[in-house]
């Protein structure tokens, strides 16, 4: 790519304004595959294979603009041969590309009953037909290069399961930084312990092999806001990730952090326990899965003590000391929010 400039139209607009401009043995097989891991039916694929499926999943409770600029993004690549698959995850008024100005033969709206994200990827990888899937939020926008850079690298690199790139936050890309140039994964081929150090994949950065989601699984509903890292975990156990160092993708800051809410912070402590089970205590894996473990148990307990959920703080302050993080302050707290409510309120006052 010829320097890392965002085309003019993306650079002025921000976030909104956009002009409207699998390894199978047989394909048969791969899709039963796909719809045996996360058990749903596989109705109505696209019915002409391109090299790339591109699945944005899509509830939009207000303005279409967001949504509009994302599919943009996508029908802007310099490389074409791809499909987009739009997931209407239940928004009150439904996504109809006609009202979006979207005519493109390659793009296919579904509609669904409100699932969540995970569930909308899902369909939209068991209707892909193609060699490889993209994913790409109804917020987020791509450079014009962002395919065609990874498809190349994919292509030259047969032993790589997942390519990610690099990506810039904020509200407009003329202004947004790399979010990686102060992380990179410590040992190329490496990624499961890297990935439990930090997550530095983001889901609409990522290009991935059909054939390996039939191996690894779909994303997991149970999961709401771990279910990327759990994914790429499951991934990274299967083979190895590429990484292209370009700034390929915005993402729109909305100033709400999913990842310090409780819901988040809950099923994370979840999917790490589940992850426990699966390595040895002797690996590496179980020691960076506590350490991750007593981060997350003890930001919940804050959480709860700070929105007044006083029985839930006690019991992961405790689950604190008892996980090895400064047990007397934590056996501490917890027996101060044993106290009468309204003794506790004014010592938190105070």
């Amino acid at each position: 790519m010829s320097g890392n400039a965002w085309p003019e139209h993306i650079v002025k607009s921000g976030p909104s304004g956009l002009d409207n401009g699998g390894h199978f043995t047989s394909r048969d097989e791969g899709n039963s595959r796909l719809g045996d891991v996360c058990g749903m039916s596989r109705r109505n694929p696209m019915p002409v294979e391109a090299k790339v499926s591109v699945v944005i999943p899509a509830w939009i409770h207000g303005s279409f603009d967001m949504l509009r600029d994302s599919i943009t993004s996508v029908l802007s690549q310099r490389f074409r041969d791809f499909h987009l698959i739009v997931v209407d995850d239940g928004s009150p008024v439904p996504v109809e590309l006609d009202r979006l100005g979207i005519r493109d033969p390659r793009v296919r709206c579904l509609r669904q009953a409100n699932g969540g994200p995970s569930i909308a990827r899902n369909r939209g990888i068991l209707h892909s037909v193609s060699e490889y899937v993209a994913f790409l939020d109804a917020d987020d926008l791509w450079h014009p290069d962002k395919l065609g850079l990874q498809v190349t690298y994919m292509d030259a690199h047969p032993e790589a399961i997942l390519c990610y790139t690099d990506y810039s936050r904020g509200e407009s890309p003329a202004s947004a930084r790399s979010r990686l140039a102060y992380y990179r994964p410590r040992q190329p081929g490496d990624e499961f312990h890297d990935l439990l150090r930090e997550n530095f994949v983001l889901t609409s950065s990522v290009l991935v092999r059909r054939s390996a989601l039939s191996q690894s699984g779909l994303f997991d509903p149970s999961l709401k806001g771990p279910e990327d890292i759990d994914l790429w975990l499951r991934l990274a156990r299967i083979g190895r990730f590429g990484f292209v160092d370009e700034i390929l993708v915005h993402k729109i800051d909305h100033g709400n952090n999913l990842s310090s809410s409780p819901e988040f912070l809950r099923n994370s402590i979840v999917m790490i326990d589940r992850w426990l089970q699966v390595v040895g205590d002797g690996d590496i894996a179980h020691d960076l899965l506590l350490r991750k473990k007593r981060d997350r148990v003890y930001s919940l307990a804050y959480l709860c003590k700070r929105n007044g959920w006083l029985s839930e703080a006690r019991q992961n302050y405790i689950a604190c000391a008892r996980l090895g993080l400064r047990p007397l302050k934590n056996y501490l707290a917890a027996g101060m929010l044993s106290l009468p409510k309204r003794v506790v309120k004014r010592l938190l006052l105070h």
